[in-house]
């Protein structure tokens, strides 16, 4: 048997008959089917963390099966929490100096695991250590993929940036 990937679009007429008929459908069709907390430790009110050359940041995600899935459903799935760390207005010019490795992941950037209960907090952390100035954003996502190779990716609501604006004293 084939296994076919792609997606689907359905026509919004033939939508809105879908959720006229299965009116708890509507509620649901592009709601995340896990709730992600993403955290770097800004504190409150701050809008990026600045740090120095040769810093770490220490980021957590942690991430809880939402009430409405069924247990049973996300039990036979697995559910992959990873990092994405990226360069601001980074140049496509591949000699280009700001091309090179900017940072570093100090600890695992990808967790792999089921969903045993609705109850259950799956965490996960790691550090980025930063080589290169510049702005960075970092944030998460969580990849569910079925028993028979499909996979959604949900993105954390938010991105937190990271400013590393100096190198430290006697490296320059």
């Amino acid at each position: 048997k084939r296994l076919r990937h792609g997606r689907v679009r359905i026509p919004s007429r033939c939508l809105r008959e879908i959720i006229e008929e299965h009116k708890s459908f509507a509620s649901r069709i592009c709601m995340a089917p896990v709730n992600i907390d993403f955290d770097m430790g800004l504190k409150e009110g701050e809008k990026e963390k600045v740090v120095v050359v040769g810093d770490f940041v220490e980021v957590k995600v942690n991430v809880r099966v939402e009430d409405w899935v069924p247990i049973d459903i996300m039990s036979k799935c697995s559910v992959a929490l990873e990092f994405c760390c990226a360069k601001k207005e980074s140049s496509t010019d591949h000699n280009d100096e700001s091309n090179k490795t900017s940072y570093i992941w100090c600890g695992q950037i990808r967790r792999i695991t089921k969903a045993r209960s609705k109850d259950v907090v799956i965490t996960h952390q790691s550090r980025v250590s930063f080589i290169q100035r510049g702005a960075f954003v970092i944030s998460a996502c969580v990849k569910i993929g079925g028993e028979h190779g499909g996979e959604e990716i949900w993105w954390a609501p938010r991105a937190e940036t990271v400013v590393v604006n100096k190198e430290k004293e006697g490296t320059e």
